[in-house]
């Protein structure tokens, strides 16, 4: 049976599993019947589906959640190079077809650097490849860049995509014994996403400068994302900058890598503070690239526009999270003191979850002593 692994990440950059089902077959209709039952039970449709090469999938996705992005895996994308029989050095054809795939910023770039590539190798008449020029807007950087998918195109090994479920591909497990395996495998993401919210509130990162923007993304982002973003930060050295026009309200850089022949731009709204870079890194990861970081160092602002910190890679990511409603049906013994007793200790799990520091903790014991002395005080029986 085919498995279908639903799975992201979460704000410490941590693999999560939203959901997994068995397929006896990848049909259109029971693709349909899996991106169904996936919107039923998780009661959101998500933004963004990076998936392998499927003509199925994508017929399935147009169907079921149209407004839904779909994204393709680069590693998906490099197994069809295994096909081509024809081509003698896979490597160099490799190479070049990443230019088309990760170093292009606009569409004419594009267009221009895959002309050369399909004109360098005769490929004018493979099928394949038009097949693939075909699905251009799913996986070439300058057609995703706009497209939020936390860094997951990027992925270049199957086995970091596989790897989520470990030593669980057994041909001769059964499907309860699966079922067993992936609730131990989910309690064990969580109980490590735990662990790194508390190492989060009691551990600082290495600062390397004294720049406030720095600092302020030490205190807020996880370690992850404050790894990410230094390093952002830290190649700001490498860049010079030059206004090209713009107006009072809106400004324009071009912006140069030291040893490189990459330019981009940056405009710039000083009434907002409002970013758009050609490179499409806040769009597509959620921080800020060192061209936009550039451009805020140039203006003397030394902090992070808010609309810029992208809660969901905070430390602060699961507070006042809304809390699903309890859901209808009953317990497995079919009795309503185990649905609620479920309920509550999943609301209960969230706030030992939340309260990562002292004051906090104080917070939270005070409150469950003042309510089990309000419970006390009404009589058992209605």
């Amino acid at each position: 049976m085919i498995c279908a692994v639903f799975w992201g990440l979460n704000n410490h950059r941590q693999r999560i599993i939203f959901g997994c089902a068995f397929l006896v077959d990848q049909t259109v209709g029971s693709l349909n019947w899996l991106l169904r039952s996936f919107v039923e039970v998780s009661c959101h449709k998500p933004k963004t589906i990076i998936t392998e090469v499927s003509e199925e999938i994508a017929d399935a996705l147009r169907v079921v959640l149209p407004e839904t992005a779909h994204c393709l895996q680069f590693w998906s994308i490099l197994n069809g190079f295994k096909n081509l029989s024809t081509l003698s050095d896979r490597a160099s054809v490799g190479n070049l077809f990443r230019d088309c795939v990760f170093h292009v910023h606009s569409q004419v770039e594009f267009e221009f650097k895959w002309n050369s590539f399909i004109g360098k190798y005769k490929l004018h008449e493979n099928r394949w490849f038009a097949s693939l020029y075909g699905m251009r807007e799913k996986w070439s950087h300058a057609f995703t860049k706009n497209v939020f998918s936390a860094g997951l195109i990027s992925i270049q090994n199957n086995e970091d995509a596989r790897a989520i479920f470990g030593n669980l591909s057994c041909k001769t497990m059964t499907l309860s014994q699966f079922a067993q395996q992936c609730e131990k495998m989910a309690e064990h993401m969580r109980r490590k996403e735990f662990l790194e919210d508390m190492r989060c509130e009691k551990i600082s990162a290495n600062l390397q400068s004294k720049n406030p923007v720095e600092k302020e993304a030490e205190r807020l982002y996880t370690k992850p994302i404050f790894n990410m973003f230094q390093k952002e930060l830290s190649n700001i050295l490498s860049l010079s900058i030059e206004e090209i026009g713009g107006k009072a309200t809106l400004r324009e850089f071009k912006l140069t890598e030291q040893g490189s022949m990459n330019i981009d731009t940056v405009k710039f709204d000083p009434s907002n503070s409002t970013l758009v870079c050609s490179c499409g890194k806040f769009e597509s990861v959620g921080i800020l690239c060192f061209h936009a970081l550039k451009v805020l160092n140039f203006m003397n602002i030394f902090n992070i526009p808010s609309r810029y910190l992208l809660k969901r890679w905070t430390k602060s990511a699961k507070d006042s999270l809304p809390l699903d409603s309890p859901r209808t049906g009953t317990a497995r013994d079919g009795g309503p003191d185990n649905l609620f007793m479920g309920e509550f200790m999943r609301q209960a799990l969230h706030v030992a979850y939340m309260s990562v520091n002292k004051k906090r903790k104080r917070k939270a014991m005070a409150i469950m002593k003042s309510a089990l002395e309000d419970i006390a005080k009404v009589p058992k029986t209605e």
